[in-house]
């Protein structure tokens, strides 16, 4: 990384924090009094303004196919926009009065609460110090979400690759890696997440408190959030899931506060916040469009029993649908401009073609088996306290894992939220109560129906679920809270030492190899590293590797296997593929083919069959093309 690139970091870490400030001082003016929520809410400033800048420029480079996405344009842009939301902010000069609101009463005996907020830390020291020492990681950051950023990076633009699935899907959630692979800094990608797990904190400590709770239930929603074995391991790693899930759930907090309002300017504003947030979650993953749509709905239902007015209803709904566009409309439009499908690659098909022309993803396998509905509500029915699926047990990971401490508190807490739904009350919070059960409820829904089982894809809900639950708890914990603190802590200590005994384990054995270099963490031949930049690296094999075949330098171009197969419609080789695709190198993994043609011009150049390190690794092989006609008489068979 250079002293240049070290320097434009600098300029924007400066501008995010002036930024946060700035979006502070505006939810102040629209009335937001409460702390906790106010630095939440702040965050739509710095993260909106990052990706608006991204998405102007890659614009202009998707129109006029220059390329204008670079860390030093993102810089000055980024500037440009915070420097006018501070002057919009200065020159509204009005402040709301502050929002009532609704809370319980804090106890006396806080001090030992700190308890389980000490276990957490703990738990993120340990993650942060393995992330500190190792290469990034995660089975579809490895696939498509890190090597995408670094293609953005080498080309200078956000540019789709049709029939490459992993390359299509809007990405707001890699922006903060894009600005580490700009500057070359593979490492500090491992924290690109560091700013939502602090937004994720404050706004289940916000949603909480908005509820009835008090700072014990506030302190529980907060431990076990966190504490979330998925949460925890998304932290460090290039998914994501948690990026989106934490701006979502700001969307409904922002609601919230928009329901409370007593003027239209700091309503309107706050449907603004709101949307942006919920805006940055859908440009994340598609998965969200459900979520954004069921945050509209209770906008309008909100603003209808509120006002009684379709005027208001229309444009309280306008104001929030254009905050959302603002961080995902350009996700749409590059669909749009390049294969005439606004949401590929999803599939739209009306009734052969019709309106819009369909696309697909050629060649692509099923991704999810289909199961019962009634095995998946059995199955389910016994989880997290056995953190298994179908029988088998599932290690902590960035896929599975809820914790001991939701088991411990959440299915009882949604319970008892539930049951005092029937009362029918006029307070915010009961109402709110009543509409964030439903949203479990929905989650549940789309868990066993739309989301496949993938747990990770409904981790909003799962939060929501915490959230309500904890705040149900607060009669207990403020009566008894010596007893709940025990209770609290086991569980987290708990789920921290079976969540840390992976990344513990890793990094001991690291530093007892004494191996640091990037072709041994990630188990690749070495040779990886030293091929000319721009080498086109065709790999085979199931495991995600692509990321890992950028090689030391990050200037190779892996192909992975699926991209293949949607390039030649197979999962083999021959002299016309290679040729066509202009490839350089082939790598392999055990079990190597045995149905390739013969006469390929290969030859092989690395083969660690008998030589490799560990046992437990599958020999690779490593073959370069030979382009010349005179070499193809001695170009080895890879059989």
């Amino acid at each position: 990384m250079s002293t240049v690139d070290v320097a434009l970091l600098i300029v924007v870490a400066v501008t995010w924090t002036v930024a946060w400030r700035a979006g502070s001082d505006w939810m102040r003016t629209l009335g937001v009094c409460e702390r906790p929520d106010r630095w939440a809410l702040a965050f739509v400033v710095p993260m909106s303004g990052l990706i608006a800048s991204i998405h102007l420029l890659a614009t202009v480079s998707l129109l006029s196919g220059f390329a204008f996405v670079t860390l030093g344009a993102v810089t000055l842009t980024f500037v440009a926009i915070t420097v006018a939301a501070r002057w919009l902010i200065a020159k509204q000069g009005i402040r709301s009065a502050p929002i009532p609101i609704q809370q319980a009463e804090n106890s006396t005996g806080s001090r030992i609460w700190l308890w389980p907020v000490v276990i957490v830390a703990g738990v993120y020291v340990v993650f942060a110090i393995d992330a500190a020492l190792r290469y990034p990681s995660g089975y579809d950051a490895m696939n498509y979400h890190l090597p995408q950023v670094f293609k953005w990076a080498r080309e200078g633009g956000l540019n789709l690759v049709e029939n490459h699935s992993g390359y299509c899907w809007p990405s707001n959630g890699s922006i903060v890696a894009f600005l580490f692979a700009s500057a070359g800094d593979e490492r500090m990608i491992s924290f690109a997440h560091v700013s939502s797990v602090l937004l994720l904190a404050a706004v289940a400590w916000s949603l909480t408190r908005r509820l009835g709770g008090g700072r014990e239930a506030a302190t529980l929603a907060l431990c076990t959030t966190l504490c979330l074995p998925i949460v925890v391991f998304q932290s460090f790693s290039g998914y994501v899931d948690i990026f989106a899930a934490a701006h979502w759930l700001a969307a409904v907090l922002a609601l919230i506060w928009v329901s409370r309002c007593g003027t239209q300017r700091a309503a309107f504003s706050l449907l603004a916040v709101s949307g942006l947030f919920a805006g940055i979650a859908l440009g994340s993953k598609t998965t969200f469009l459900p979520l954004t749509v069921l945050i509209a709905i209770v906008l309008i239902l909100n603003e209808w029993s509120k006002h009684r007015t379709p005027a208001r209803v229309a444009a309280g709904l306008g104001v929030f649908m254009a905050g959302a566009m603002v961080c995902s409309g350009f996700w749409f439009l590059r669909a749009t401009v390049e294969t005439g499908n606004p949401v590929y690659p999803m599939v739209l098909d009306f009734d052969g073609g019709g309106i819009l022309p369909t696309v697909s993803i050629a060649g692509e396998d099923a991704w999810f088996a289909e199961k019962s509905f009634v095995r998946k509500i059995v199955r389910w029915g016994g989880y997290p306290w056995r953190e298994s699926k179908s029988g088998q047990g599932y290690p902590y990971g960035l896929d599975n894992g809820l914790g001991a401490a939701f088991a411990a508190f959440v299915p009882i807490g949604l319970i008892v939220a539930a049951w005092r739904c029937r009362r029918k009350t006029s307070l915010s919070q009961d109402q709110w109560r009543r509409i964030l059960v439903v949203f479990c409820v929905v989650g549940v829904v789309l868990l066993l129906t739309v989301f496949e089982d993938m747990i990770r894809f409904v981790l909003p809900f799962v939060m929501i679920a915490i959230v309500v639950s904890s705040a149900a708890w607060q009669p207990v914990l403020a009566a008894r809270g010596r007893t709940a603190v025990a209770v609290l802590c086991i569980a987290l200590f708990a789920t921290a030492a079976a969540a840390t005994l992976k990344p513990a384990h890793t990094l001991l054995s690291r530093l007892r190899d004494k191996n640091h270099s990037r072709s041994w963490f990630y188990q690749i031949p070495p040779v990886i590293d030293e091929l000319e930049p721009g080498a086109r690296i065709v790999y085979l094999g199931e495991e995600p590797l692509t990321y890992a075949l950028l090689g030391e330098e990050l200037t190779n171009e892996p192909i992975s296997r699926l991209h293949w197969r949607a390039l030649t419609g197979t999962e083999t080789v021959t002299a016309d593929t290679l040729e066509t695709n202009n490839v350089d190198y082939v790598c392999l993994r055990e079990p190597f083919p045995t149905d390739w043609p013969d006469g390929l011009p290969l030859e092989l150049i690395f083969d660690d069959s008998e030589t490799r390190a560990l046992a437990t690794t599958p020999a690779s092989r490593v073959y370069r093309v030979v382009r010349h006609a005179n070499h193809l008489a001695d170009a080895a068979s890879p059989r």
